[in-house]
């Protein structure tokens, strides 16, 4: 493949990524991303065949990008383990709100048809597995509870509000789309849990 080639293909692939933010997965159409990727629909056709292998390999690309964050934080040398929770989940939290779209076309499948054999939901696991490898001398406050329930509970206790940020705004007067409040949202949960 030659650069035009690539560079056409990326651009498709990126334009797809965009309009899955924008759109939402079920609102993506070969229309909306050839006029943002500046290119024909035939072109769509000839680097990946239907769309729905377009969609794949973009939501894939966002996948691995996503993938790579929490093992950076995680493998970070220095901080203390709380700090490294701390960097992690406020990390997870930030990467949520700044792109839900993605975040909720990697759900989708799960939410609305049931199916948690996706990749995402296969990384995910495989990325709670690699967290807990990694808390090696964490305790949980409740010594009599499971590590795992705490850990299915905090992530919990992120993903709707990260998901719907205004969704609690009038009951709790918290403004989730703020840097800060995030930060000390995390900080209680991680104060609740953990010693």
């Amino acid at each position: 493949m030659n650069s035009q080639e690539l560079s056409a293909r990326e651009k498709i692939i990126h334009a797809t990524i965009f309009c899955i933010e924008r759109e939402g997965i079920q609102g993506t159409t070969i229309r909306k991303i050839s006029k943002e990727a500046g290119v024909n629909s035939a072109a769509i056709n000839y680097y990946f065949g239907t769309k729905e292998k377009l969609l794949d390999i973009a939501l894939r690309k966002t996948l691995d990008e996503m993938s790579s964050m929490p093992e950076e934080i995680l493998d970070e040398e220095g901080p203390d383990h709380r700090a490294r929770l701390q960097n992690f989940f406020t990390a997870l939290m930030d990467g949520i709100l700044r792109y839900p779209g993605i975040t909720r076309a990697h759900l989708y499948s799960t939410i609305f048809e049931y199916d948690y054999n996706t990749l995402f939901v296969r990384r995910f696991n495989i990325l709670l597995e690699d967290l807990m490898s990694k808390m090696r001398g964490v305790e949980a406050k409740d010594k009599k509870k499971d590590l795992k329930i705490t850990l299915v509970q905090i992530i919990s206790a992120i993903v709707l509000p990260a998901l719907m940020p205004r969704f609690v705004r009038p009951f709790a007067k918290v403004n989730f789309e703020d840097a800060k409040t995030r930060k000390a949202y995390v900080a209680s949960l991680l104060d609740h849990y953990f010693d």
